[in-house]
């Protein structure tokens, strides 16, 4: 596109209002907030990194359905951000006692809360435990918030928080999906 719009004038100016419109970070952040504005600005001022499929989405212009939110969080960030999502409608989920509560009802269990529990059944001594092992290494701690948008759906966001810095957590996942990142200033 850059090449076809160095041809002329005309294109040119086609092509610098079309690019932004293709990677149009804030709409696709308005399906997970009211105010995608806010959440950049909770982003900048914390230095959190969104990673992983939404970030893969956005370069392919694709929507999934069933997507979460992968942030990788300073740290000493995670009381600042964990209120940020709180006051934007979203709530801490324990995704291992949910599990155990939905086999305790007989209730039906989701896709997530499958693959977590089967993942539980090999560690047992974990099953109640907050769930902190990730496929990626140098994490301390994962943590999962829902938020309800009706019946039959919930947005998920997931907050990584490394041992040392959001960045070289990233880097050192082994999968190209993930090596896509997107800071605050990028893609607006």
């Amino acid at each position: 596109l850059y090449r076809f719009g160095g041809t002329c004038k005309l294109l040119r100016i086609s092509v610098q209002e079309f690019i932004p419109s293709l990677f149009n970070v804030n709409k696709r952040l308005g399906r997970f907030f009211d105010d995608p504005e806010s959440f950049r600005r909770m982003q900048a001022r914390s230095g959190t990194l969104i990673s992983g499929s939404f970030v893969l989405q956005t370069l392919l212009r694709e929507v999934w359905d069933s997507t979460d939110l992968d942030l990788y969080i300073w740290p000493q960030q995670l009381g600042y951000v964990k209120r940020w999502l709180i006051a934007a409608g979203y709530t801490e989920y324990n995704p291992n006692e949910a599990a155990t509560n939905n086999i305790e009802n007989n209730e039906e269990v989701s896709d997530l809360e499958s693959d977590i529990m089967s993942e539980d059944n090999n560690n047992a001594d974990e099953a109640h435990e907050p769930l902190t092992d990730y496929t990626v290494d140098h994490l301390k701690q994962v943590l999962f918030f829902l938020k309800e948008v009706n019946p039959e759906e919930n947005l998920r966001i997931q907050i990584m928080i490394p041992e040392l810095c959001p960045l070289q957590t990233i880097l050192r996942f082994h999968s190209s999906t993930s090596f896509m990142i997107c800071p605050y200033q990028l893609l607006r």
